[in-house]
């Protein structure tokens, strides 16, 4: 007969069988905790609007909408955000380095109806601004454009992205056309919206005008500021036919502050002036604009030349240009604003031209080219350089003046 079990050996087999489920209950748990844990991760929230930008738009009560919208972003920017870092282009690193993360919050701005085809929204974080767009009455929104807010978030500038422009609440902002196309319409509550056309330039403008720096935006470069004191001349250069010469000339000035200055965080826009608006060789309507101060920072100024034809002769064809007149650090000597020298060679038509140009303290353009010296009144001189044509060349070196005759360094065209 088979000998019997020890007493207790079949309760030290259930408890070992306990121990076994128990551990591989754990193991499960933690396979479950590392499979999930990313839950667990923070995740920013959406917020409604941002200081001078309460949220707005037809579909603003529509969180179905909203909520799609910023999943679209945030699916972007995972994608996205590797390839535009490790890109040649310092605009998008910039543009990568802020866009957010996934426990940043983002702003919604706008969101509606923006014509009879589609459905637009304004997102905001860190302050890289993005355009949504999707068919109206759909679901799918994708992502039409980013870009770095320049203004300093007070809430004053209007903010370009994509094909709009959104304007500060609680204001009256209109557009002036500086562009061959049908420009930018304002579509309600506050956003305007290019139309496709094949150049919509031109300028936001508060209205009426107030305090001392009066913001207003140039679609394509950005936020910029007028000092009172300049403003209604900048308002009657856009009125008296000089607008598409202002916008050219603006643009050149901001290429080359870009050019300058290596992209950095958003900080307040810097100030434009129309220093000088007449007639260059063979153009009707040229401008002189400087954008900076001459009290500390960087500044550079432009010459821009070129008609805004009529709605019905717009085409490709251009016959206009910019020519940078060059750079210069902030000069805390200055005694005026807006002073500067300049002196550069360009062609017009074909034909060399030396172009002399200065204001605010400046009163009087020297350029020395070779043995022959050039005196010239402030604030632009356009001077027939064939006079000074030799088949080597000729040294030139140009100079403002002020009243008193102190000499003016020339900005740097380099």
């Amino acid at each position: 007969m088979p000998a019997a079990a020890p007493a207790g050996n079949g309760h030290r087999m259930s408890l070992r069988r306990i121990v076994a489920a128990l551990a591989f209950l754990a193991v499960v748990v933690v396979a479950i905790v590392v499979v999930t844990g990313d839950d667990d991760k923070p995740e920013g929230e959406t917020v409604r609007g941002l200081r001078g930008f309460p949220l707005r738009g037809s579909l603003a009560d529509d969180t179905a909408a909203i909520d799609a919208a910023v999943a679209e972003w945030r699916e972007e920017i995972v994608e996205g955000k590797e390839d535009d870092e490790d890109g040649d282009d310092a605009e998008e690193r910039a543009r990568a380095a802020r866009r957010p993360d996934p426990d940043d919050d983002i702003a919604v701005l706008w969101v509606g109806r923006a014509d009879d085809r589609d459905d637009v929204a304004i997102l905001e974080s860190r302050g890289l601004a993005a355009e949504l767009e999707r068919e109206r009455g759909g679901k799918s929104w994708f992502l039409r454009g980013e870009r770095l807010r320049e203004e300093d978030f007070r809430g004053e500038f209007p903010i370009g992205v994509g094909e709009s422009v959104l304007a500060p609440d609680g204001q009256t902002w209109r557009y002036v056309d500086a562009g061959f196309s049908s420009g930018y319409e304002e579509v309600g509550d506050g956003l305007f919206r290019d139309r496709g056309g094949l150049s919509a330039d031109g300028f936001l403008l508060r209205d009426p005008p107030t305090g001392d720096l009066v913001p207003i935006h140039v679609t394509g470069v950005g936020g910029r500021v007028i000092r009172r004191d300049d403003y209604d001349a900048f308002a009657a250069a856009l009125d008296d036919g000089f607008g598409r010469p202002v916008w050219l000339a603006a643009e050149q000035a901001a290429d080359t502050l870009a050019e300058q200055d290596a992209v950095q965080a958003p900080d307040d826009p810097p100030p434009l002036a129309v220093v000088w608006t007449g007639r260059v060789p063979g153009y009707a309507h040229a401008a002189t604009v400087l954008q900076g101060d001459s009290f500390g920072g960087t500044r550079s100024a432009a010459l821009g030349y070129g008609e805004t034809p009529g709605r019905e002769d717009r085409s490709e064809d251009k016959d206009e240009g910019a020519l940078s007149l060059g750079w210069a650090r902030g000069d805390r000597r200055a005694r005026e604003p807006n002073s500067f020298a300049a002196g550069t060679y360009t062609t017009l038509h074909d034909f060399p031209y030396l172009v002399l140009a200065g204001a605010g303290e400046v009163k009087t353009l020297h350029a020395l080219v070779g043995p022959d010296g050039v005196r010239r009144t402030a604030p632009l001189a356009v001077i027939d350089a064939r006079r000074f044509a030799t088949e080597g060349g000729v040294d030139t070196v140009t100079f403002g003046r002020t009243a008193d005759g102190e000499v003016v360094t020339p900005l740097q065209t380099r």
